[in-house]
């Protein structure tokens, strides 16, 4: 939970809350993405033959998003972190749900249940459980039910600490229950006597003899023939194999590049030439080019807003530091020039600082690692350490060691950057008025804190002008790819599947592949940017696609495409003329066998040894002693579950029919087999789900089991609110 950091926020963090205008707008940006949708386009997802619509996913995102929402205390800081939280929400939001229809379900259908008597034991009975372990219900390290008495009275008094503690209360609780109901499901999971006795022997019988093996590879892929009868045929014997939690495409594509020449280039230079002389000639007018934000910016910014485009970062950073006036650029980055100016500057009144602390806390709500007895000592420790600092001591080394605020200790006392306003009075102060490398000592109301300056305050504001000369390609080169890609499309007969192929051999375009492509796919091999995928999985699932569907032509920034489906796959059993591919390798193996087994027919009759049958059918003796079944692995064969249980269940003196393994036919011959006798005590203690069947083993594999059962469609892609 950790709610001493909670705590400490509350107190810490200061200024206004408003935050029902920011979450308006999330919720807008929720409902306002995607496009091409489909006929329930307010769908987000299916969970267990649940619809999930729009507003359900709203109205808890919202819930997430406000809470954080109301931890950021000025509005400055909000508009910064908007699509940070906004998109945690929605993360967030999905697992709640997820939650909600598939474990928790489970556990309410199972009658298992945590009540709040249940949680007041936790608390304060004589055994509590996790909660023990929480440095907020600690003193002097130790549990303690009087501070959490404590806490509770306090939470009447004080709104944000009474959510926070509803908040993690009903978290242990569904914890709780998670626990119980695997651990329930752990208890049933055991073998019967008569299953305990055959698992020791097969176990535990050592089975000479040996295996006639033909491999596969002995019958040429050229010399067989699959026909449409053979991949029936397998289907109906092998169908639970397909079947389909969720929808998927198997796509290919023909592709028209749209790709700027390097006279494209050269213009789009002298273009952004043009526009840095401009800027050296213009004053201050906000009309031309367009800044990162409006107003004035700070240059924490950059770091945040450009994450992943470190040239994009840094030409913003050189530009906030540079002169008055000065121009930057052009500078070509990812098919642009960027060309830059700062147009004005002026003093932050709340300027950023990056700062590490150790606090000694005087707090009752907040305990020291080390028990200080009045805020007397807390001072004295407090200059002791920062004497030990100053003769040569690390830092971190000492806030891991003595910190009171555990979340910045485990860090070394690191805090992450933010504005001054931030932090309490006293805090605030020492970080504003001291530059990189100052270390002192600053009281607050929650103690006395070692404070190192990490790098100087920001200070500055800056209003920049910024801008992107975009390097497109020349009409000419768009006209072309427009002229081949409807060339293409009008050589198609949609109603013929068959016609995708016969245009791109008459055109001599060679197709993209992707395959198992489905809702949640971000990126599709072959296409530049996300938007293009999101396009095309539009397309893809937001009307039912059947396999052989052409698409018209999406024309992306760089290319032209077509897309064919080569295989629809919904969720349930799919056709096995859908699913042709996936099951190619296994009906060319039984087609396979079906021949070598004609094979063995011939020769193999009354007692031929293994020898002279291996010889006959141009096959591999495989001596086998002592084996085994625990082993688990056949010499040469490996992990054979076919061969290896012909070989348990074929009696001494005998041989097995012909089985089709994994890499090719095979006869098991039973020499000799070592006689076991069985435990009459203790039998099967550690049998087969010993080390399988405590309840976290149990649960992570619950949650996965009931996540496959849930059969979830996830349609987020139609509002772009996926990760």
């Amino acid at each position: 939970m950790a709610l001493i950091q909670k705590l400490r926020a509350s107190g810490v963090v200061v200024g206004a809350v408003v935050v029902a205008l920011i979450a308006f707008v999330a919720t807008d940006a929720i409902k306002s993405g995607g496009n091409n949708r489909a006929q329930d386009e307010n769908l987000v997802a299916q969970i267990g033959g649940e619809d999930i619509q729009m507003d359900d996913f709203n109205a808890i995102a919202n819930k997430f998003y406000q809470k954080e929402m109301e931890q950021i205390p000025t509005d400055a800081e909000r508009q910064k972190k908007f699509k940070e939280v906004r998109d945690r929400a929605f993360q967030s939001a999905w697992s709640e749900l997820l939650s909600k229809n598939t474990m928790e379900k489970a556990i309410s259908n199972s009658g298992i249940e945590v009540t709040d008597i249940d949680v007041k034991e936790m608390f304060l009975g004589d055994n509590p459980s996790d909660v023990s372990q929480d440095p907020s219900f600690m003193d002097n390290g130790v549990y303690s039910k009087s501070k959490v008495r404590e806490i509770f009275r306090s939470a009447n008094r004080d709104k944000r600490l009474k959510s926070q503690l509803l908040d993690f209360t009903d978290r242990i609780k569904k914890q709780t229950a998670a626990q119980r109901y695997s651990a329930y499901v752990a208890n049933t999971l055991h073998n019967t006597a008569a299953e305990k006795e055959y698992e020791y022997l097969s176990a535990n019988e050592g089975t000479t003899g040996s295996i006639v093996s033909v491999n596969y590879a002995s019958v040429l892929d050229a010399d067989i023939k699959i026909t449409d009868k053979d991949y029936e045929s397998y289907y109906r014997d092998h169908k639970y194999l397909y079947r389909q939690n969720i929808d998927e495409r198997d796509i290919e594509f023909v592709i028209w590049d749209v790709v700027p020449s390097k006279s494209d280039s050269s213009l789009a230079q002298e273009m952004a030439i043009e526009k840095a002389e401009a800027y050296a000639q213009d004053g201050e007018n906000d009309t031309l080019g367009g800044g990162v934000t409006p107003g004035y910016v700070s240059s924490d910014i950059f770091a945040s807003e450009f994450k992943e485009d470190t040239v994009k970062r840094d030409f913003y950073a050189k530009v906030f530091a540079s002169e008055m006036g000065s121009v930057h650029g052009p500078l070509y980055n990812n098919g642009s020039y960027l060309v830059g100016r700062k147009v004005k500057e002026s003093e932050n009144p709340d300027p950023i600082v990056d700062v590490s602390h150790i606090l000694i806390s005087t707090s009752s709500a907040i305990q020291n690692k080390i028990p200080v007895k009045d805020s007397i000592e807390a001072k004295s420790k407090a200059y002791g350490l920062l004497a030990q600092l100053r003769s040569g001591a690390n830092f971190e080394e000492l806030a891991k060691q003595f910190s009171a605020d555990a979340g910045s200790g485990a860090q070394g006392g690191v805090l992450d950057p933010k504005p001054v306003s931030n932090f309490v009075p006293g805090f605030a102060d020492f970080c504003k008025e001291n530059n990189k490398g100052s270390i002192g000592v600053a009281k607050s109301q929650f103690g006395y804190h070692i404070i190192k300056v990490n790098n100087d305050p920001q200070r500055k504001l800056a209003k920049l002008r910024v801008e992107e000369v975009e390097i497109l390609p020349s009409s000419e080169i768009t006209k072309s790819a427009d002229k081949a890609s409807t060339k293409f499309v009008n050589a198609l007969d949609y109603k013929n599947p068959n016609s995708f192929k016969t245009a791109q051999k008459k055109f001599s375009l060679t197709p993209r592949i992707v395959k198992d492509i489905s809702t949640t796919t971000k990126e599709i091999i072959g296409l530049t940017d996300k938007s293009d995928s999101r396009q095309i999985v539009n397309w893809l699932f937001n009307n039912k696609r059947a396999t052989g569907d052409i698409s018209n032509v999406f024309q992306f920034r760089d290319k032209y495409i077509v897309v064919h489906v080569t295989s629809a796959r919904n969720r349930g059993y799919a056709e096995w003329q859908d699913i042709k591919s996936k099951m190619e390798p296994e009906v060319r193996k039984e087609v396979k066998a079906k021949i070598i087994m004609a094979k063995i027919k011939k020769h193999y009759v009354g007692n031929i040894k293994a020898e002279e049958l291996a010889n006959k059918i141009g096959g591999v003796v495989i001596p086998i002693e002592n084996f085994k079944a625990s082993q688990n692995f056949l010499p040469q064969l490996t992990k054979d579950d076919k061969v290896l249980g012909a070989l348990i269940g074929t009696s001494v003196k005998e041989s097995s029919i012909p089985v089709a393994g994994v890499q090719g036919v095979a006869i098991v011959y039973v020499k000799k087999r070592d006689k076991v006798s069985i435990p009459k005590a203790g039998l099967g203690e550690n049998d087969q789900f010993g080390g399988f069947n405590n309840s976290d083993f149990v649960l992570r594999r619950l949650d996965r089991a009931l996540y496959n059962q849930a059969e979830v469609q996830d349609y987020r892609f139609r509002q772009d609110i996926q990760e």
